[in-house]
């Protein structure tokens, strides 16, 4: 099963599910599920009940069924993180990837893998992060398979230049290729935005405005909704960096209602606080406090992750434009708390000189 698919894809599913009944369902209605997880993530959990009440009376003598009632339950993980629910997320995905070990089914471990390295980013747990998503990659490679392979290196492409752009230039520029004949959509979603990345990064907003852009798109076209929220905010936060806040404010709307759209209370939170970041440079103080103060509160199942931190980092900008400085002192230290377990430049750079980085890159998975 395909990690990613594509938009025909999921409406040739959607209609080949139609005449089916009972289990005869099966086959159409695990794959569709899975493919909407992100897309409407509310139809896939229904679906994925629907599937696991048909698989469970013949689980016993169906023992070859047992790879699709695994891959429920990692559906059921996703939607939990997408929902900010961290750790009932873990807990359901560590049973389906014991599944998959014990089965030997390297496809749906390195599946299992990818989702705790996005649970480790949502805890802003850097080493995590890393090791969950190399054992992604170790199972991907043992099951040869090549996109998801190349979806694991993109990734941590992605992570590396949110770190050290400049080192993940020299270690992943030659290997990456946003327009590789024959590459996944998929995979090009996360190779041009690392692109986008190391523009944003090297002050070449022109050009990092052009590959989010691209790698919006992709990321709808593939079903992978959080990365397009996330394309969404940089390119707002590139157009702040070159002084056309109107221009950011409009590329953020559009990143709160696709936000708002999926009931994701922590995505509508990072929309939000990108959002209420380019009201405040607009000088509207009191939309922006309001805004701030939605997205914190959406944001409190992320208070460990590098966004609930960015955040924080908004709110004592405005709090200072304010003239709060005692409250703004309060909010630097709590800021202060989360940099060094985070390991982020941006952040760190804050945090000891007091200065702002040109863009605060959003790099949602």
């Amino acid at each position: 099963m395909d990690m990613f698919a594509l938009n025909e894809e999921v409406t040739r599913l959607e209609a080949a599910l139609l005449p089916t009944q009972g289990v005869a369902r099966l086959p159409v209605l695990i794959p569709l599920a899975w493919h909407l997880r992100q897309r409407n993530s509310a139809r896939a959990q229904s679906l994925a009940d629907e599937a696991r009440d048909l698989l469970t009376p013949i689980l016993d003598v169906r023992p070859e069924m047992r790879p699709g009632m695994a891959r429920l339950q990692l559906i059921r993980a996703e939607v939990k993180w997408l929902m900010g629910e961290l750790d009932e997320a873990e807990t359901i995905c560590q049973l389906a990837l014991s599944v998959f070990q014990e089965i030997g089914d390297p496809v749906g471990a390195s599946d299992c893998h990818w989702l705790m390295a996005l649970l480790a980013t949502d805890r802003g747990i850097a080493g995590h992060i890393d090791a969950e998503m190399a054992l992604a990659l170790e199972n991907a490679r043992r099951a040869e398979d090549g996109v998801r392979a190349q979806l694991c290196e993109a990734a941590m492409a992605r992570s590396d230049a949110l770190r050290d752009f400049n080192a993940a230039l020299e270690r992943w520029g030659q290997r990456l290729d946003p327009d590789a004949p024959g590459q996944h959509p998929a995979v090009s979603t996360f190779v041009v935005e690392f692109f986008g990345f190391t523009a944003a990064q090297s002050g070449d907003f022109a050009r990092a405005i052009g590959h989010f852009i691209r790698s919006q798109a992709l990321a709808l076209e593939t079903g992978q909704v959080r990365i397009s929220m996330g394309a969404m905010t940089n390119i707002g936060n590139c157009f702040s960096s070159l002084n056309d806040h109107h221009a950011a404010l409009e590329w953020m709307q559009r990143g709160v209602d696709l936000a708002r759209s999926t009931a994701w209370p922590p995505r509508i939170g990072n929309a939000l606080m990108q959002t209420g970041e380019t009201l405040r440079l607009l000088g509207q103080v009191d939309a922006a406090q309001d805004m701030l103060d939605e997205a914190l509160q959406k944001m409190t199942p992320l208070a460990g992750s590098r966004g609930y931190a960015i955040c924080l980092n908004y709110l004592a900008d405005l709090q200072l434009d304010q003239q709060k400085y005692a409250q703004a002192l309060a909010t630097f230290r709590q800021l202060q708390q989360r940099a060094d377990v985070l390991r982020h430049p941006l952040i760190a750079r804050r945090r000891h000189t007091g200065a702002r980085p040109a863009v605060r890159l959003h790099a949602a998975q």
